[in-house]
């Protein structure tokens, strides 16, 4: 009987429908890649750690519980247009970073802790967040206090989460005499016990305060702020204030045998001191001192409108003596609204249109406000938003995309734009939201991507030139993956966008896990899925535990893992990685920590590197063309790329069936070659060409075929899948069948079935 072949057919991504086509794949495990040439898809990458490890790794032992704890945050940092790279992550409640490599053999690895005993996130909190405004990084999360860091252990606490406080001033005491027979002094200076000044200047000079003239009344009203690293002010203190009068006295001192018979002795202008002037927090570069103009008996004088005085450009100062005269004020200082004291419990961050933003937290979970442009710390009582008016649930995250601000919602997202000098907030849809606030990343050519409780959608489009933003869904074909999703633990998941692997990652907890355990990959060169999965690395089945990912300047993907480990601190065992991990050309999946040796407060182990396990390219179910026709399936051929001795393998299903039946290995090299002294020579190789340095001739990677044989049955459908561990590359397949005329039996016979 004349056979039929499927003819070639490229090998797809996954596509999980039930009418799903037939080059597509219904399963792609593992450690799938693109090939930028156009030869399908490799699983030629692993994992391996960021800073390389010896064969022996050494921990504190007091700290062996700590170091082998999931990563809760990561992070990318660059400074100095990527000369510094850091590495910033949290573990265990601390906040540390890895810095460069570890160079050579036995060098100490380059990790600095920058704060400790922040809190651990539960499985519904997203964690700490992090945005970058010019040279420093606001750190959150929602609890612990904001940071600005700087990079190295520049650290210092962001915004004003207290009232600044009001100067103490000394009182002024001008019936303090001195005086030489009769003659009254230009001016002097004098601190007295009492805690008052007599701070005494010529009535008729330019500086001093107040009316010299007997009889006068004088009042001045002070505030001070503080100036921080970001240029920010910080809100007014409250005010402290100061009065002194100028009565006529008729009697002097007479031990010197002189009389004065009248006050005129301290007539003059006088100088307020501050006895005690605040400082402001770590990361104060200087203070601002106000004033009022001389408000007499506070009635009939100058009105309570401070004027900037003197700004003390340091944070080190308490004294101050004030002898600017009235005449010299002119800079009003900035009103009690235009800065503010802000929370520390804000829990999202992001920096859009030259301001900090903050929004969320339990305090405030449908608040937003903003800093003044290029004032990073600055808030106005009035630079506020609330979307609490709305539905959509609490805030959780705050994305820029372009021109506008995204505000993600549990159940909704809005959009806040810059016209006319103001901002406006409206909603973009009213029923796509997200918990997942660490998927959200911006995709090249794509837009703005992120996972949800219903799939993985991208935002699209511009409100420029007439286009206008999009929420699209683009997880359709892996539908019944997403459906697995915990829904009560997705703000665990994590996601990033790598511009050289042109790949968005996104893992999250399945099944009801509560950590990351599956991921989906979004390859943008092809708009196309596979799933990151390593069956059987984890004995409880968490294949791959990314508990975080982040991508350097270079394109690398960085992740974060949850490691499992031992009952027994003595017999702990850690894996499938001891610290952060880069997808590389690795042909490993992690590694674990074996016999430990105790030497006083030290314990060292041997590091283990984890072979990959078996990467699944799975088809869907072939029917070719007509599922109501019998047909029996011959062989399966492979279009691969050449790898070496690499041994990979073909099992095959029918009729829906969940047995597979297995058709033994090919080694990915050409057929008729194998075996020989002619095939390609292979390092290592058990076959006919072992490879001898300096004399053979390695040859570049070819488009071979292999061939498996199947021989089935009568059936109606057929799949297949091809695996192994090592490295193998496919491009396309044929499947070849005999037809036949069966048809289904018909359930409903002529006969009674009783």
């Amino acid at each position: 009987m004349k056979s039929t072949s499927t003819q070639e057919i490229e090998a797809k991504g996954v596509n999980q429908r039930y009418k799903a086509p037939v080059n597509a794949a219904s399963n792609m495990d593992g450690h799938w890649s693109v090939d930028p040439n156009g030869g399908g898809w490799s699983n030629a990458k692993g994992i391996e750690p960021l800073i390389p490890l010896d064969s022996t790794v050494t921990f504190d032992t007091a700290k062996i519980v700590s170091n082998l704890q999931p990563i809760r945050f990561l992070s990318v940092v660059t400074r100095h247009n990527a000369a510094e790279v850091y590495y910033l992550y949290e573990r265990d409640g601390s906040l540390q970073y890895d810095m460069g490599n570890a160079g050579s053999i036995g060098t100490t690895r380059r990790t600095s802790v920058l704060d400790t005993g922040r809190k651990i996130p539960k499985p519904d909190d997203c964690g700490t967040q992090l945005t970058t405004y010019g040279r420093f990084n606001l750190i959150i999360n929602g609890y612990n206090r904001m940071l600005k860091w700087w990079g190295r252990e520049l650290l210092s606490a962001f915004g004003f989460i207290s009232p600044t406080p009001s100067p103490v001033l000394s009182g002024v005491q001008p019936d303090y005499i001195i005086y030489s027979d009769g003659a009254i002094p230009e001016a002097f200076y004098r601190r007295l016990e009492n805690g008052n000044t007599c701070i005494r200047l010529s009535k008729t000079g330019y500086y001093g305060l107040g009316d010299p003239d007997t009889g006068s009344i004088n009042r001045y009203d002070y505030k001070v702020s503080f100036i921080s690293d970001t240029g920010s002010e910080s809100p007014l203190s409250g005010s402290a204030s100061v009065i002194w009068d100028l009565k006529g006295i008729t009697d002097g001192p007479t031990s010197s045998g002189n009389r004065l018979a009248n006050g005129k002795y301290y007539e003059g202008k006088y100088g307020v001191y501050f006895s005690n002037l605040p400082t402001g927090p770590q990361g104060t570069l200087a203070r601002r001192i106000y004033r009022t103009k001389n408000r007499v008996d506070g009635i009939t004088g100058a009105g309570e409108i401070y004027y900037l005085v003197r700004q003390i450009d340091n944070n080190a100062d308490t004294t101050y003596t004030d002898i600017t005269p009235d005449q010299d004020l002119n800079i009003p200082a900035p009103s009690v609204t235009d800065s503010v004291t802000i929370s520390s419990q804000w829990k999202y961050c992001a920096t859009w249109n030259n301001s900090i933003w903050l929004a969320g937290g339990e305090m405030n979970p449908y608040g937003i406000i903003y800093s003044r442009g290029g004032l990073p710390e600055q808030f106005s009582a009035f630079s506020t938003f609330d979307v609490g008016m709305r539905d959509g649930g609490a805030i959780t995250a705050l994305v820029p995309f372009y021109d506008i601000l995204l505000v993600f919602r549990e159940r909704s997202i809005e959009l806040i734009s810059y016209n006319n000098g103001g901002y406006s907030i409206s909603t973009l849809d009213s029923n796509v939201g997200t918990t997942a606030t660490n998927t959200i990343k911006l995709v090249a050519g794509v837009g703005v991507v992120f996972l949800n409780k219903d799939g993985i959608f991208a935002i699209t489009g511009s409100i420029r030139g007439g286009a206008v933003y999009q929420v699209n869904k683009i997880s359709e074909p892996i539908e019944k993956e997403m459906s697995r999703i915990s829904l009560s633990a997705m703000a665990r998941a994590t996601a990033t966008y790598s511009e050289m692997e042109k790949e968005y990652w996104c893992h999250y907890p399945v099944d009801g896990d509560t950590e990351n355990s599956r991921g989906s990959v979004y390859h943008t060169m092809n708009a196309e899925w596979s799933f990151r999965y390593s069956n059987g690395l984890y004995s409880d089945g968490n294949g791959m535990p990314y508990t975080q990912l982040a991508s350097d300047p270079n394109g690398n993907i960085i992740i974060g893992l949850k490691p499992t480990i031992g009952s027994d601190i003595f017999l702990r065992r850690g894996y499938p990685g001891i610290g952060l991990q880069v997808w590389s050309a690795s042909r490993f999946s992690g590694a674990y920590i074996s016999n430990p040796i105790i030497n006083q407060s030290k314990t060292t182990f041997d590091y283990n590197t984890v072979q990959k396990s078996e990467d699944i390219w799975e088809s869907t179910w072939n029917d070719f063309g007509d599922d109501s026709k019998k047909k029996r399936v011959l062989y399966v051929e492979l279009e691969i790329i050449t790898t070496g001795e690499n041994p990979i393998s073909l099992d095959w299903a029918t009729d829906w069936g969940y047995d597979f039946t297995s058709s033994g290995t090919q080694i990915p090299l050409k057929p008729e070659t194998v075996g020989t002294t002619n095939t390609e020579p292979s390092y290592g190789t058990k076959g006919g060409n072992p490879a001898v340095w300096s004399t053979s001739k390695w040859s570049q990677a070819q488009v071979t075929r292999l061939r498996w044989d199947i021989g089935t049955g009568l059936c109606s459908t057929f799949k297949f899948r091809v695996f192994s561990s090592n490295l193998f590359q496919v491009i396309s397949f044929q499947v070849e069948a005999v037809g036949s005329q069966n048809k289904p039996l018909n359930q409903n016979g002529p006969s009674s079935r009783s």
